[in-house]
C-alpha cells in the first residue's frame, strides 16, 4: 500500500506514517527526545517575548546592514502581507526535494549569542526565517527555535495523521452480504482477515423466543465486524473450567464469526463450519481454543457459530406445540439458519458454498452427526467431521411419545416448567419467563434432548444411521482414550459395591454384562471402570455406529483414535476435548516439538478432508477407509500409524444391550 506523496511509507508506532511526513516532522525540528537543555528554554523564553522587544526594529535593520556588510547579499530581512519576518535570497536553497535535504538541516541559532565575527570583526546575527510545509498548514518558526520548541505543533499533526492511517489500515475492505456490508480487521503478520459478530439471523427474543430462526434485518452503511457478539445464555460453569472470562449472555446471541485469507482471490476455497461443544447448554463459537487463524492459512475459510442452549435451545412444550405443530430443536435449527446464511454470503469471502465441512466437538460432534442425519440439511453439508459425538439413550427424545430410556419431550418440558412455575397456561406467559430464571431453574435438573419431532429429526439418530437414512457425504469420525476421566464425578457410586448396585439399576439382566466388561475391584480398578464405561457408551460406541451407518451408503468414512495423553495432567490422560487444540493448530507456544508436529499433521489431515472429501495427504502416513467388519482407524499419539478392531469386542456387546432395551415396551420404563 502506497501512502503520501512519494508513495513511500515507513512502520511507525501506532501506524503507517508517510515517509515525507518523517521528512517534514525533521524539518521542522522535531526533536528525537523531549529533553530540554538550558539553551532551549531560553531560546523558548525569548521566542514567547519576542513581540515585546521593544528594539525589534533597530535590530532587524542591523541586521540586514550586517549581512549586505559581510557577503550576505542578496538576503534581506522583511515581512509578509500577513505581517510575519522572512528571509530571501538570491541563491535560494530553502525549497529542496526531501531526497535533497538542506546541508543544515536541524540547526539551531541562538539570538542571545554571540557569534563569531564576521570579516571586519562585526558579529553576524541570523534574520528570522520561516519554512512551509506542503500539504500542510503554514508553520511558521525562527531558525533560532529550538527543536523542542516546535515539538508541540509536529507532534499535533502528525499525531492526527498517525490516527487517521492506523485506523485505515488496521481495518479492511468492506464486504457486501445479502443484509448489508461489513468491515472486519486483517490480522497482523499473515494474510488472514477476521470478521467477528455477524448476526446471521434475528435476535430470539420476545415473541422470537421459541421459534425457528428469523430473517436478520437488513442495516444501513458499514456494520463494523471487530467484536465479537453476545454469547447464548448459559451458566459460569465452562468459563471457570478453561480459564476465561465469561463474554457478555444475551438471548441475542445469534453471530458467527469467519476467518479468511481468499477475498479477492481467483480461486474458491473450501468452507469449515465449527461447531462449539458444551453438552447443548454452554460454550460459544469464540472461545480462546477456536481461533480459526491457522485453519484459515491453510487455505480454508473457518467459520464458527454460536446457537441457542439449554432450556432456551430445546425446550420442548405443550403450548409450543399448539402454535406451530412442533417444539424443541430450536439450536438445532440455528445451525441450519447459519448453514444458510453460508450458502447466501460465503463467497464474498472466497469461500465455496459447494464445498462445505461440518465439524465439531462433543455436543459439536452430536451436532454434525444430527445434521447429516436430518433431511433439512439437504444440500447445506457437503461433508463432516464428529469429534467425541455422544448419543446415547437419553440424548434423544421423542417429541410425544415415551422411549425406554426417556419420557416423551413435550412431557418433560411440561413438568419442568411447572415444577417451577406458577400459572403457566398461556405462550405469552411462557414468553415473558426471564432468561437468568430460567437458566437457575435449569441448573436444578433440566435433561437437554434431541426432540424426535417428524420434521427436524425423523426418529433417533442411531436408529437412522442403522438403516442407511442419512446424507451421503464424507465422514471423519473419532474419539480420544480416556473421554470419561473428566466425567467421572458424574457416576455417583465410590466403592465397587456401589458401583455393581448401580449397574443392575441401570441395565437390569444386562448388568451382569456390563461389569464382565468393566470390573471394579478396588479403587484404582473402579476409577479405570468408570472412565472405560463412559468412553465406551456415551462416545466410542456411537461414533462407530455412526460409521458403519455411513459405510452403507458409501465408502467414504474414515476413523480415528486420538491417544496422545495431556502431558500436563497425565492423570486424566487422553481426555475429552484435548484434540481441539492439535486439530486447530492452536496449541501453547511451550508445547514440545513432538506436539507441534502431532498438531501440524492433524491440521493437515483436517484441511485435505474438507478440499477434497479424502483426509489422505503426501508426506503423512496413509489413513485407511472405514470398514465395519474390522474398524479401521488411525491412531494420533505418540506415533501416528493404522490399526484395526479398536474397543470392538466392547462395542458389540453394547449394541446388543441397546437392541434389547430399545424393545422393551415403553410401560416398562421409568420416565
Amino acid at each position: 500500500m502506497s501512502h503520501g506523496m512519494n508513495g513511500r511509507s515507513r512502520t511507525h508506532r501506532g501506524g503507517v506514517v508517510p515517509y515525507t511526513t518523517r521528512r517534514a516532522a525533521l524539518r521542522l525540528g522535531a526533536s528525537r527526545t523531549n529533553k530540554e537543555s538550558p539553551s532551549d528554554r531560553r531560546n523558548m523564553d525569548h521566542h514567547r517575548n519576542r513581540n515585546r522587544d521593544p528594539d525589534r526594529d533597530r535590530r532587524i535593520q542591523q541586521i540586514n546592514a550586517n549581512g549586505n556588510a559581510h557577503g550576505d547579499a542578496g538576503r534581506t530581512c522583511r515581512t509578509d502581507r500577513f505581517g510575519r519576518w522572512t528571509a530571501s535570497r538570491t541563491e535560494r536553497t530553502a525549497r529542496r526535494s526531501p531526497r535533497h535535504p538542506r546541508p543544515d538541516r536541524g540547526r539551531r541559532v541562538d539570538l542571545d549569542r554571540t557569534h563569531e565575527p564576521s570579516g571586519d570583526g562585526s558579529p553576524r546575527t541570523p534574520c528570522p526565517r520561516r519554512r512551509a510545509v506542503r500539504g500542510y498548514p503554514r508553520l511558521d518558526s525562527w531558525t533560532h527555535q529550538s527543536r523542542n520548541a516546535m515539538t508541540k505543533p509536529t507532534i499535533r499533526y502528525t499525531t492526527i495523521l498517525v490516527a487517521v492511517l492506523a485506523t485505515a489500515t488496521a481495518l479492511g475492505k468492506p464486504v457486501q452480504l445479502d443484509s448489508g456490508l461489513v468491515q472486519g480487521e486483517p490480522l497482523q503478520g499473515t494474510t488472514v482477515q477476521v470478521f467477528r459478530g455477524i448476526p446471521y439471523a434475528a435476535p430470539p427474543v420476545g415473541d422470537l423466543r421459541w421459534r425457528e430462526p428469523a430473517a436478520v434485518a437488513p442495516w444501513e452503511g458499514v456494520r463494523s465486524a471487530t467484536e465479537f457478539g453476545n454469547i447464548c445464555h448459559q451458566g459460569p460453569a465452562l468459563a471457570a473450567m478453561i480459564g476465561e472470562d465469561l463474554p457478555t449472555r444475551s438471548e441475542d446471541c445469534l453471530y458467527l464469526n469467519v476467518w479468511t485469507g481468499a477475498i479477492g482471490g481467483e480461486t474458491k476455497q473450501p468452507v469449515m463450519v465449527w461447531i462449539h461443544g458444551g453438552g447443548l447448554t454452554l460454550g460459544w463459537g469464540h472461545q480462546r481454543g477456536y481461533d480459526g487463524t491457522h485453519l484459515a492459512k491453510q487455505g480454508v475459510v473457518l467459520v464458527s457459530i454460536n446457537y441457542r442452549l439449554g432450556a432456551l435451545g430445546f425446550l420442548a412444550h405443550p403450548l409450543l406445540n399448539e402454535e406451530a405443530g412442533v417444539s424443541g430443536n430450536y439450536g438445532l435449527k440455528d445451525q441450519i439458519a447459519a448453514l444458510e446464511w453460508v450458502q447466501r454470503n460465503i463467497e464474498a469471502f472466497g469461500g465455496d458454498p459447494g464445498n462445505v465441512t461440518i465439524f465439531g466437538e462433543s455436543a459439536g460432534g452430536t451436532s454434525v452427526h444430527a445434521l447429516i442425519a436430518s433431511p433439512r440439511s439437504k444440500g447445506l453439508v457437503h461433508r463432516g467431521i464428529a469429534q467425541s459425538p455422544w448419543v446415547t439413550g437419553s440424548n434423544y427424545a421423542r417429541l410425544d411419545e415415551a422411549l425406554p430410556t426417556v419420557g416423551s419431550a413435550t412431557e418433560n418440558g411440561r413438568q419442568w416448567i411447572d415444577a417451577h412455575f406458577d400459572g403457566i397456561d398461556s405462550l405469552a406467559k411462557l414468553r415473558a419467563l426471564g432468561a437468568d430464571d430460567l437458566f437457575a431453574a435449569q441448573e436444578t435438573g433440566y435433561a437437554v434432548a434431541v426432540t424426535v419431532d417428524g420434521d427436524f429429526m425423523l426418529d433417533h439418530a442411531v436408529d437412522v444411521y442403522r438403516r442407511g437414512g442419512q446424507q451421503d457425504v464424507p465422514v471423519i469420525a473419532g474419539t480420544n482414550t480416556d473421554e470419561g476421566t473428566i466425567f467421572l464425578g458424574l457416576l455417583p457410586f465410590d466403592s465397587p459395591e456401589d458401583y455393581g448396585t448401580a449397574m443392575q439399576e441401570q441395565f437390569g439382566d444386562h448388568a451382569s454384562t456390563i461389569l464382565n466388561l468393566y470390573p471394579a475391584t478396588d479403587t484404582r480398578s473402579l476409577f479405570a471402570a468408570k472412565n472405560q464405561l463412559i468412553t465406551d457408551t456415551w462416545f466410542v460406541q456411537n461414533t462407530r455406529n455412526m460409521l458403519a451407518g455411513m459405510a452403507k451408503v458409501s465408502s467414504n468414512g474414515w476413523h480415528y483414535h486420538f491417544s496422545r495423553r495431556a502431558p500436563q495432567a497425565p492423570m486424566l490422560g487422553a481426555f475429552h476435548g484435548m484434540e481441539i487444540g492439535y486439530a486447530f493448530g492452536n496449541l501453547d507456544p511451550d508445547a514440545s516439538a513432538h506436539d507441534q508436529g502431532l498438531s501440524d499433521a492433524m491440521t493437515r489431515y483436517w484441511v485435505q478432508f474438507a478440499k477434497t472429501g479424502n483426509p489422505n495427504v503426501e508426506g503423512l502416513p496413509a489413513w485407511p477407509a472405514y470398514d465395519p467388519e474390522t474398524d479401521q482407524h488411525l491412531e494420533l499419539g505418540d506415533e501416528i500409524k493404522a490399526g484395526a478392531g479398536y474397543r470392538k469386542e466392547a462395542v458389540d456387546a453394547l449394541n446388543e444391550i441397546w437392541t434389547a432395551m430399545m424393545a422393551a415396551e415403553p410401560e416398562d420404563s421409568t420416565p
